[in-house]
């Protein structure tokens, strides 16, 4: 079931976000957070008249699977402008945190890889860190590259796309090479690592919300379904 609204802001879905925020804000252990949350766009002269995923985004795969600074400068050069207009929100990089799920998952680190200046906390749940655009390339790119200031939490299944004659289409095997890769140059990081595949529920068992203020993990755990939109969000700290 594909619900018609951002995945991470459906209040009757996995993630719950805004009862999340305001649980974790009225209790005093994140900072008053703004989120922006965006989905892909479409290739046709018009946008559908409702939001959601019918008909399908076309421009998906191209904005977020692509390695390039290309969805980096579209955010802070045409959306968190537009957003500044009418909030408040730090310029500070180590109070902004960006994550998505699947291919947004992939495009969240890539905003952060690019521009550390700007991003410094990556949330990728089920992260498509394979061959779609290059993403397999990341664990090599992390190994030769200097160390940048990223804190980074990864989430991921055992069940999640497993193409086990092509290695670099292996989602599994893909976010196993981030980690390691993460690990051997010993990032900030957190990997967690379950039973499930590329799908809402999945990652919302782990439900990780960075907390930009602390930087800090903290879980929730939310119990109804919903299909995967791959969709983008950045969270950044109000001030």
């Amino acid at each position: 079931m594909r619900l018609p609204c951002h995945t991470y802001l459906n209040e009757k879905g996995d993630f719950r976000v805004p009862i999340v925020f305001d649980n974790l804000i009225a209790a005093g252990e994140m900072p008053v957070t703004i989120g922006v949350f965006i989905d892909p766009g479409y290739k046709r002269k018009e946008l559908p008249e409702k939001r959601g995923w019918h008909p399908q985004p076309e421009n998906r795969s191209f904005e977020y699977d692509t390695l390039s600074k290309d969805y980096s400068d579209f955010l802070l050069t045409e959306i968190l402008p537009a957003v500044a207009k009418d909030y408040k929100f730090t310029d500070d990089p180590n109070g902004r945190a960006i994550g998505g799920i699947s291919s947004g998952g992939i495009c969240a680190f890539t905003v952060a890889w690019e521009r550390p200046d700007q991003f410094r906390k990556v949330l990728s749940h089920v992260g498509s860190f394979a061959d779609i655009r290059g993403g397999h390339k990341y664990p090599e790119m992390i190994r030769e590259a200097e160390n940048k200031p990223l804190k980074v939490f990864l989430q991921d299944g055992s069940q999640d796309i497993r193409r086990r004659k092509k290695p670099n289409d292996n989602w599994v095997a893909a976010n196993l090479k981030m980690a390691a890769a993460l690990e051997d140059k010993e990032y900030d990081y957190k990997f967690i690592f379950g039973e499930g595949g590329t799908t809402v529920i999945t990652a919302a068992r782990s439900c990780p919300i960075l907390s930009v203020g602390s930087g800090r993990v903290t879980s929730c755990l939310s119990n109804s379904g919903c299909s995967n939109q791959g969709e983008f969000s950045s969270f950044s700290q109000g001030r």
